[in-house]
């Protein structure tokens, strides 16, 4: 009987021992729960209009104070929203069905999302080329643009509907630095129209390395959302989404295909392929090691830019139409480039050399050589392609 109630009670102790370890570890199931039960949610969404995107343009000032809100409210949001990687070995099911229930009802929000960072892109082209504007400085508002693109990846992955709502939203034609070409007052591919104004950035308008590296960390981020976008990764029960994009046969319905010949016709490619080609030559190898060899952060951006970029052109490569686009800029050497820049490396780095010799720098590798060949497989979808490679 004692002997029972010792083993009792050091099982009480175990089970109080693993409480305080989830409480430690930050479990955010019992949190989420009542943020969804009370649907805050729209309270967060609400505080998106705290800053007007289309007075930020005009006006001579914009209030720093309504931008730090933003910000925060942004920041908010991602945290809420994203399936943080490092955490799914503690979020249990439950929890990443919640974090999908909340990503369903923030779809109504995703043209607020896409209004904002048109209105801040052309806020700093203006800044950037004009000299005039905001009563912040471009870093501010690069910073801010950054964390409402986090905020689109977090809202868009996995959830069908979220993607097709941001790549559909009006966006008007002053909020938007691409010319639709029709004489509209209005974009109906506002997400299209933000993506493209990002990627239209030219790194070489910042001065400062702070700004060039924010500006190289845009142009990351926007080349994942746009991977994020035509790339179909809702496999949730369709009966089990608040807001599924359902066919008439009942499963989720991918609008993938539809939307990488949207980013096509719209000009994604080219300035991909001019992206993927100047982030390759600034950072080609030394004699004395690879990608690796300058570890600054700079060289760091520009490695995620340069995986980032490759995928986005995998992504889009999804018929032969504009697989031939493709060529013809002239990808064929810029994958072959970034292929052998990053298998050199990993060969150095194995042989003992001195690039890559930090566990993150050969995970960057990986990063890059995986997109390449992603990339090569699907441009081997022309015949004629293989022969050339």
């Amino acid at each position: 009987s004692e002997g029972t109630k010792k083993n009792d009670n050091n099982s009480e102790t175990k089970k109080d021992t693993d409480t305080t370890k989830n409480t430690n570890y930050g479990n955010p199931f019992p949190y989420l729960a009542i943020f969804q039960r009370t649907s805050s949610i729209y309270t967060l969404m609400s505080f998106l209009s705290v800053f007007n995107p289309a007075q930020c343009i005009s006006a001579a000032e914009t209030n720093p104070m309504r931008l730090q809100i933003l910000r925060a409210t942004v920041q908010t949001l991602s945290s809420i929203l994203s399936n943080n990687n490092n955490a799914t070995a503690r979020e249990d099911e439950k929890c990443v069905t919640l974090r999908a229930e909340l990503r369903d009802l923030f779809i109504p929000a995703l043209g607020r999302l896409v209004c904002l960072i048109g209105g801040i892109v052309k806020t700093i082209n203006k800044h950037e080329t004009d000299g005039v504007g905001a009563g912040v400085d471009s870093s501010s508002l690069v910073r801010t643009c950054v964390d409402l693109l986090q905020l689109g990846i977090n809202a868009t992955r996995g959830c069908e509907s979220a993607k097709v709502a941001f790549v559909q939203s009006v966006l008007s034609s002053e909020l938007s630095t691409v010319n639709n070409n029709k004489g509209s007052n209005v974009t109906k591919r506002g997400g299209v129209s933000v993506i493209l104004s990002c990627l239209s950035l030219r790194c070489n308008n910042f001065t400062t390395n702070n700004s060039l590296n924010n500006a190289t960390l845009l142009l990351t981020e926007a080349c994942q959302l746009l991977a994020s976008l035509c790339r179909y990764d809702d496999f949730r029960d369709p009966s089990s989404s608040t807001s599924g994009a359902m066919g008439a046969t009942g499963v989720n319905t991918s609008s993938a295909h539809d939307h990488a010949m949207e980013f096509h016709r719209a000009g994604g490619a080219p300035l991909l392929i001019d992206i993927a080609r100047h982030v390759l030559s600034e950072s080609a190898p030394s004699d004395e090691g690879g990608l690796n060899s300058d570890m600054s952060s700079g060289v760091v951006a520009n490695e995620r830019l340069a995986a980032a970029v490759l995928t986005a052109l995998r992504v889009l490569a999804v018929n032969d139409e504009i697989i031939q686009t493709m060529v013809a800029l002239g990808v064929l050497p810029i994958v072959t480039r970034a292929l052998q820049f990053g298998v050199s490396t990993a060969v150095e780095s194995e042989d003992g050399g001195a690039a890559g010799t930090s566990g993150a720098g050969r995970a960057r590798n990986q990063r890059l050589v995986a997109a390449s060949l992603g990339l090569l497989r699907n441009l081997c979808g022309n015949d004629e392609i293989k022969t050339n490679l």
